[in-house]
């Protein structure tokens, strides 16, 4: 009986090469869809829940807030707010890329503060927390984003395993 001859079509050394790229590249991709979700969100006026990560509106404006600023959308008087930075994921055991915010002021918002300084004009007074700044239900697993990138790392993957 004739022996059957198999040609191979695939490479685990090619793969191995690329895969630490293909993965950097998609937490880079994913942090600049989250990037891009703060910044269209907080200009509409909309946070994120930090346990679900779904969409919400913010509380409307304190009336001492509307009083010195005008009436605006929360967390946009000056849009500084949404000005952030990313630091992207690099080659490494532990890829992670970052988004820096650029204002300290956003993360006192974020989590909430009781003011000390005696010559604000709040002072003393709690600041309540207005979450704002985190990952959207999209860009989380299961999400679209998610599974959009999930689906882009998987091809990538298949024709970095081709010969």
């Amino acid at each position: 009986m004739a022996r059957k001859s198999f040609r191979k079509t695939f490479s685990f050394k090619k793969l191995s090469n690329k895969l630490d790229n293909i993965i950097t590249a998609q937490v880079n991709v994913l942090s600049r869809h989250i990037n891009k979700a703060i910044q269209d969100n907080t200009k509409k006026g909309i946070g994120i829940d930090l346990e679900t990560g779904k969409a919400k509106r913010f509380k409307e404006l304190e009336p001492t807030t509307i009083k010195l600023h005008g009436k605006h959308t929360p967390l946009n008087v000056t849009g500084k707010l949404r000005e952030t930075k990313i630091s992207p994921a690099t080659v490494s055991n532990n890829p992670q890329a970052i988004i820096h915010m650029m204002t300290d002021y956003g993360a006192y918002h974020h989590t909430g503060f009781f003011q000390t300084n005696e010559k604000q004009w709040f002072h003393p007074k709690e600041v309540k927390a207005r979450p704002w700044f985190g990952i959207h239900e999209s860009a989380r697993p299961d999400g679209t984003h998610w599974k959009k990138a999930q689906i882009e790392m998987h091809l990538r993957i298949k024709q970095a395993w081709k010969k």
